[in-house]
């Protein structure tokens, strides 16, 4: 036993790990098929399983680099992204090399031409809005019926294009200094 988790309990935390089917993991870890959706929400609830688990989770943002920021960027470039840039260099054969292609499920070329598959949008959205505590508001916003205010996705989707646009000008001027350092360029007396 290690820091009072059975072995058991630290199998289910290993196989947890591997899909966070919580069910799954129980039966995988040893728990009975006819029991595992009770045993896995008891699991998820116990204070000493909770805890391990949110320290895997911990150290594993901190190995991977992982930080609330790059998850919001990368979200909001899926949720807010264009796939007409994209169409447009393909089109005329241009080059993607700086082009963001974060919000790319797959792209491939067919007899037929180019199949562009992009990330879940709403999904995206969705997220992004529960981080952010919109669902709250826009159900109380909705009962009001307020319509001078900004909606509530309106208002969402202003905050995270200003973030996003926020993050690519702030990787401008990182790009700009670390050019402008470069020993290629001979700094300005």
């Amino acid at each position: 036993m290690r820091d009072g988790l059975t072995s058991k309990q630290i199998r289910f935390i290993n196989e947890y790990f591997i899909d966070f089917n919580a069910t799954a993991a129980a039966r995988r870890a040893g728990y009975s098929a006819h029991t595992a959706n009770v045993q896995s929400a008891q699991l998820l609830s116990n204070t000493k399983v909770a805890a391990e688990i949110r320290t895997r989770q911990r150290a594993d943002a901190i190995k991977f680099e992982v930080t609330k920021e790059k998850l919001i960027v990368e979200l909001a470039q899926i949720a807010f992204s264009d796939p007409a840039t994209i169409i447009s260099c393909l089109q005329a054969g241009k080059s993607l090399n700086g082009t963001n292609l974060n919000f790319l499920k797959s792209i491939s070329v067919s007899k037929n031409g180019w199949n562009i598959v992009m990330a879940d949008k709403l999904s995206a959205i969705g997220l992004l809005m529960k981080y952010l505590g919109f669902e709250a508001r826009i159900e109380s916003a909705a009962l009001k019926g307020d319509e001078n205010s900004e909606s509530g996705l309106d208002r969402i989707m202003r905050i995270v294009k200003e973030r996003a646009e926020r993050q690519r000008e702030k990787e401008k001027l990182n790009e700009a200094a670390a050019h402008l350092s470069s020993p290629l360029h001979p700094e300005k007396e």
